[in-house]
């Protein structure tokens, strides 16, 4: 096909773009204790396909890991296509299934764990992010400053 004509089809919105959530894991290696650390961060990313999408997700993640202190991106990013075309209230962004023998408190304890009240009460390190203008939280307990 003609570039020109792609380029014109492409300005008329005739191809379009859908929405794509991406989930990337994270490491935060320096604990005292030797549990480790993971981060799940999921992101909205607009594509033309998966392959794009996962392009998009693990370049931010890239630059997510070294725009943070000791985080290391675990280079896997799983996309999931949102079935709306337009994301707000309610979209589902993301869904994934996993097959386990686990009754339902041992799934939950197993792959959610409880966040503690506080990182160094149980011998782990704080990880900040700015929650406002005058605020910052741990991504990893409750505590807020």
């Amino acid at each position: 096909m003609n570039p020109k004509y792609l380029t014109l089809l492409a300005e008329n919105n005739f191809m379009k773009k859908s929405w794509y959530s991406a989930k990337c894991i994270f490491r935060h290696p320096e604990t005292k204790s030797r549990r480790q650390i993971y981060e799940e961060r999921i992101l909205l990313v607009k594509a033309d396909n998966s392959d794009s999408a996962i392009e998009k997700a693990e370049k931010n993640a890239r630059q997510y890991s070294k725009d943070l202190e000791n985080c290391e991106f675990a280079s896997l990013v799983d996309v999931f296509e949102l079935f709306d075309e337009k994301v707000g209230d309610k979209t589902e962004v993301y869904s994934a299934m996993r097959t386990s023998d686990l009754v339902p408190d041992d799934y939950l304890n197993q792959f959610y764990p409880e966040a503690p009240e506080d990182c160094e009460l149980v011998g782990q390190k704080h990880r900040w992010y700015k929650k406002d203008s005058r605020h910052k939280g741990c991504y990893h307990c409750r505590v807020v400053k």
